[in-house]
């Protein structure tokens, strides 16, 4: 493990220390490490242990990862207008930035008391004003610590965006959260809520990535994101055979946003992965490693993408579901196949 300088460290353990007692120090971002490769953890992260997230966070490190992405749920810190409970974000933000790797915030789930009663969290606000004023305190508080943030996860599909996702209500969304992440924030990097290729499939409830792109260039949103966020899942088929979506999409959309006049913005890949549970449409732990060698290879070839993150470092409960064996390493930690792919690719990126 590289170890931070003396001085540096001092500097970086007295600015985080007010994470535990009050709003951040107004100390500057430290500059992004260079790599691209790391990890979007999820709630497996957030809801860990502080000795648990310090471990894994050196894991990541260890491996060759260099960025991680972390859950800043609006639904869970203001639980009631004005009142913030911030010591799980707190913890993790600790754990990330203290380990040495950059940190993308994602913001993102209604409370109660801002949504229409009787709906989940994942039904946009009814005041999109109020999940800025939220933007502005938060950004306000990590700031110091990072600069990059991605507003909402997965908009293009319902089940993350209630009831039915729709970009034009998005960008009324996007607008104003991103004037205040910005404001509070000079130096922030407002990236488009992840946009998930599973809305490509043509189910009901999905809307397509290149439909959801045009949408938001058409609908005026343009000016405020500084990057797209992509999650370009292809299980079970290899990255380089996904046709016209997937990783197949990302050229496309790159030449999409030159066009438009962003080629200084750049594509995050900030979800990417294969479960390895014994189940149809899912794969064996031999073609996850290989489906993971296929994206490493393409996003090396494109260095457009700024970053490519990994769904998830290791697999959890309960043991049926799919959604808990995307894991590079296994419930009890034992390293898939996938890691070694991870570890012999990632430093490189």
């Amino acid at each position: 493990m590289r170890r931070l300088p003396l001085l540096i460290a001092a500097v970086v353990a007295i600015v985080l220390a007010s994470l535990v007692h009050g709003t951040p120090a107004p100390t500057p971002a430290t500059a992004a490490p260079a790599g691209r490769a790391g990890f979007s953890p999820g709630g497996s992260f957030l809801f860990a242990d502080a000795a648990t997230q310090a471990s894994d966070v050196q894991t990541m490190k260890a491996a060759g990862a260099r960025w991680i992405r972390l859950d800043i749920d609006w639904s869970a810190i203001e639980t009631s207008r004005g009142s913030y409970s911030w010591t799980r974000t707190d913890q993790a933000v600790r754990a990330a930035v203290t380990g040495g790797l950059q940190v993308i915030g994602l913001v993102g789930y209604t409370p109660a008391w801002a949504r229409p009663s009787g709906t989940s969290n994942r039904r946009p606000p009814s005041n999109p004003a109020d999940m800025a004023a939220f933007a502005s305190v938060v950004a306000k508080r990590y700031g110091p610590y990072l600069d990059v943030w991605e507003v909402w996860n997965e908009p293009n599909l319902a089940s993350a965006w209630n009831p039915s996702p729709d970009p034009y209500a998005y960008i009324k969304l996007l607008k104003p959260v991103s004037a205040s992440l910005r404001a509070a924030d000079p130096g922030a990097t407002v990236l488009t809520g992840g946009i998930s290729s599973d809305g490509d499939d043509g189910a009901p409830g999905h809307y397509a990535t290149a439909a959801w792109i045009y949408a938001l260039y058409q609908g005026g949103a343009q000016s405020a994101f500084d990057g797209i966020s992509f999650h370009p899942y292809s299980f079970p088929t290899m990255p380089s055979k996904t046709g016209s979506t997937g990783f197949a999409a990302v050229p496309t959309l790159r030449n999409y946003m030159v066009g438009r006049g962003d080629s200084a913005k750049g594509i995050w890949i900030t979800e990417f992965g294969s479960p390895t549970l014994p189940a149809p449409g899912v794969v064996t732990n031999e073609q996850q490693a290989a489906i993971l060698a296929d994206a490493f290879r393409l996003v090396a070839q494109w260095p457009y993408v700024r970053t490519f993150l990994v769904y998830n470092l290791r697999d959890g409960l309960p043991t049926s579901s799919r959604e808990q064996h995307f894991g590079l390493r296994t419930l009890t930690d034992q390293p898939k196949p996938a890691w070694t792919t991870f570890t012999g690719n990632a430093p490189n990126l």
